[in-house]
């Protein structure tokens, strides 16, 4: 009833649950329909400095956290992977962030995990540890991954780590 018995194009959120667009197409059955993000994305993709300044600010806020991670002031050997998690996500609450999205630790067999889930596995020495994390902050989003070796890490890990950043180069 809010939409009216006119209309004929209508856009979504690509977020929507299938129950609600199928209800909806139900009751508008002449309707043609597409993503909302046809039109927002590209909307969204443009920002004016205000947005810039935001967008800055939470990536400035997550890299404080990666660099207190990296010095060492957050701990990784002989904790769990929850337990540096835990550390990570409080950090961007400190930092201003008002939510957190994710704060992936994985630890040695985990650290080829993207998407692994932080548990009880304890970090040992000698060994890589992936950290990928983020939240919002003022509206934008923050993320970002760093990798750790606990320890001096041997020449393969070194090679490979270096295959890694030329691959990365030139990308860029």
């Amino acid at each position: 009833a809010l939409l009216g018995s006119d209309r004929r194009s209508l856009a979504v959120s690509d977020r929507t649950w299938a129950t609600f667009v199928l209800q909806l197409q139900a009751r508008m059955p002449d309707a043609t329909w597409q993503p909302a993000s046809l039109v927002t994305s590209p909307l969204r993709a443009i920002k004016d400095a205000d947005e810039v300044a935001a967008l800055r600010r939470a990536s400035a806020a997550a890299d404080r956290v990666a660099a207190r991670l990296q010095s060492g002031e957050i701990p990784l050997v002989g904790r769990t992977e929850a337990e540096v998690s835990r550390d990570l996500s409080r950090g961007l609450v400190a930092e201003g962030h008002e939510r957190v999205n994710f704060a992936i630790v994985g630890g040695g067999p985990n650290s080829a995990s993207p998407h692994h889930e932080p548990g009880g596995r304890v970090i040992g020495a000698g060994e890589s540890v992936v950290c990928d994390f983020g939240g919002v902050l003022d509206g934008y989003c923050s993320d970002i991954t760093r990798t750790i070796f606990t320890g001096e890490p041997p020449s393969e890990f070194r090679d490979l780590y270096a295959v890694l950043q030329a691959a990365q180069a030139a990308a860029v």
